[in-house]
């Protein structure tokens, strides 16, 4: 009770404030500017000789000087902003009207002055650049500019203030929900939460939001993951001990998958493509020459003679940067112990090739991720173990079931190419099916059996030949120079793929 109280009221301090003084500490002297009236001001001059120009020349150095201050770091000044009715800066001996100061550092300014390039604004617009782009005032101003326009979306302000600091990290949280205006009510603000939970409970609430498209879900998640601390905000054994991973008891259709439960992710994919052939393990393929022998070989013996070229020169550039993958690189491949199945509403017509089928492993009278009975004694399995890549493996992918779906029958454009292969673990089948998340690089492992799809593991797909070749010096730490990270906007309904997965599984997801 006692912090909700103290965060409650922290937030009607700034709300019923009648003005806000942002006091800017500077112990330098500085020569105060001239300050016009921005719609008086007079055309930018690009000659060195005249005095308009150093009279700019002084202003634009003052004002960088206020947008540089290190009280812009801090996290609680966004709250402080964004609550005010009447925001006045303190700099110096100065006292500088909020609007009349961003209006000047909006203006276009020369571009002999500093950087111009275009900046990212709320909902992925982009903005005109200025040599004030980057600073914090500035995102601040067209944030609230945009404040019912979704700039005070929770997810727009943390993509914006991800670089905030503060001493609490669950303040990288907290301390924006008051600003969010999809977060009005309901949100579960407890401190004594660990990070996870804190990850967790914000994932759920977004979730929970019937009326919004969560087709983002995960790359939200992997935000507010990054916003807390990174991958160290919690443990495996933490993860275990969720309470989520106990199922639901038998006949308590209600937390089913496949239900409205708020407890489970629906997380839509993209079919990449299906298994048609295993090749060696990733050891092999680093210690015996013949195996990558044997690989070449297996391409020409599973994939279409039209694109061998192609997949050839796919094919030894991922090799080439596997080189340089380490152990933390090599996480990406994971295996699910745990039986996760679900009926998909609808099963998307790449998963309806009965020759495809056919190959797979039948599940049988398994029960349904929702019919396992809870015990107080429930086994955890380690499912996605931390050193998942024991027996890893070369795969090749048949993606021709998605080029009609794609494009309707035109051919595949470059810049949208399917990937052909990847490395995957070791319990991954012929026949399984790939599919790839927007914003994740792990791709997952899925097994139709009848009406049944199953989640199997994780994978990592080879990135696409002509993003591979602008790779020169790859490097251990980067992941991403081995595996590429998928972008798409919309897949058709016949390419799309919805996962149903518990939040604790969903986080093992994550990059």
């Amino acid at each position: 009770m006692l912090w909700a109280a103290v965060d409650h009221q922290g937030e009607l301090i700034y709300e019923r404030a009648k003005l806000v003084v942002i006091w800017l500490r500077s112990d330098e002297h500085i020569t105060h500017p001239v300050w016009p009236e921005p719609k008086k001001m007079a055309p930018f001059e690009m000659s060195e000789h005249t005095q308009q120009l150093q009279d700019q020349r002084l202003l634009f150095n003052y004002l960088m000087k206020i947008c540089s201050n290190e009280y812009w770091t801090r996290l609680w000044i966004i709250q402080e902003i964004g609550k005010a009715r009447k925001l006045i800066i303190s700099f110096g001996s100065e006292l500088i009207d909020w609007q009349r100061f961003v209006e000047i550092i909006t203006l276009p300014w020369p571009q002999t002055m500093g950087n111009m390039e275009e900046t990212e604004g709320p909902g992925g617009t982009r903005l005109p650049g200025t040599p004030f782009s980057h600073t914090v005032p500035w995102r601040l101003y067209y944030q609230l500019l945009n404040k019912y326009d979704g700039g005070h979306k929770l997810q727009n302000l943390l993509v914006n203030h991800r670089q905030a600091l503060c001493k609490e990290p669950r303040d990288k949280v907290y301390g924006l929900v008051g600003l969010a205006t999809d977060c009005y009510a309901g949100f579960p603000m407890d401190y004594r939460k660990t990070l996870y939970e804190v990850w967790k409970d914000t994932v759920l609430f977004k979730n929970s939001d019937t009326e919004v498209h969560q087709g983002d879900i995960l790359k939200f998640g992997k935000l507010v993951r990054d916003s807390l601390g990174g991958p160290g905000i919690t443990t495996m054994k933490e993860i275990f001990e969720d309470a989520f991973l106990k199922m639901p008891q038998k006949g308590n259709r209600d937390q089913s998958p496949n239900a409205d439960n708020p407890t489970v992710l629906k997380i839509p994919a993209r079919l990449v493509g299906r298994i048609v052939h295993l090749g060696p393990s990733y050891e092999q393929i680093m210690t015996d020459l013949s195996k990558t022998a044997d690989w070449r070989l297996s391409i020409q013996h599973h994939l279409p003679t039209k694109i061998q070229a192609s997949v050839q020169e796919e094919s030894d550039l991922f090799l080439e940067l596997l080189e340089g993958l380490d152990k933390c690189g090599l996480k990406i491949v994971s295996t699910c112990d745990f039986d996760v199945s679900w009926l998909p509403e609808k099963m998307p017509q790449g998963l309806s090739d009965p020759y495809v089928t056919s190959e797979k492993p039948d599940l049988g009278d398994k029960p349904l991720l929702r019919e396992w009975p809870l015990h107080s004694s429930f086994h955890k399995p380690e499912f996605l173990p931390t050193s998942p890549a024991n027996g890893a493996r070369l795969f090749l992918l048949d993606n021709s079931t998605g080029e009609t779906s794609v494009l309707d029958g035109k051919p595949i454009t470059k810049s949208d190419a399917p990937r052909n292969m990847g490395l995957g673990p070791s319990v991954a089948c012929v026949g399984d099916y790939l599919c790839e998340i927007v914003g994740i690089k792990r791709a997952a492992i899925i097994r139709r059996s009848k009406n049944k799809l199953s989640f199997i593991g994780t994978a990592g797909l080879a990135q696409q030949a002509h993003h591979t070749r602008k790779i020169v010096n790859p490097s251990p730490d980067r992941i991403s120079s081995q595996f590429g990270l998928p972008k798409f906007d919309c897949p058709s309904p016949d390419e799309t793929v919805k996962l149903y997965l518990y939040v604790p599984l969903a986080y093992q997801l994550l990059d």
